[in-house]
């Protein structure tokens, strides 16, 4: 099934609920979008969901996530994510998160 424009939907609706659930799906491509849709619509319970996925052992996951928070624009995510940095060991995530930290910073 393509979630593509049901995610559109749901995101332009807020309904967080139905977009989250989808962290959970069998398919990769699916949490993927439902991440990236999670980081446009915000909130506190995107937000926490978001962060829990910035500790997925999935690699992609794990960028996607840091992408979609950089996007969000809070306030304490800019220490969030120098302080995984500094704990990250993958050099390719290590990079995102220096794109996101730069991104944050300019906003300031």
């Amino acid at each position: 099934m393509d979630y593509t424009e049901k995610l559109a939907k749901w995101t332009a609706k807020a309904k967080a609920k139905k977009v989250l659930k989808l962290f959970t799906s069998d398919d990769k491509n699916v949490v993927l979008q439902a991440i990236e849709a999670a980081g446009k619509m915000g909130g506190e319970e995107a937000i926490n969901n978001l962060t829990f996925m910035t500790e997925n052992q999935d690699k992609e996951l794990r960028v996607a996530a840091i992408k979609a928070l950089s996007n969000c624009g809070l306030e304490g995510t800019y220490t969030r994510f120098v302080n995984y940095l500094i704990n990250e060991k993958d050099e390719d995530v290590k990079e995102v998160l220096k794109e996101a930290i730069a991104t944050i910073k300019a906003r300031k």
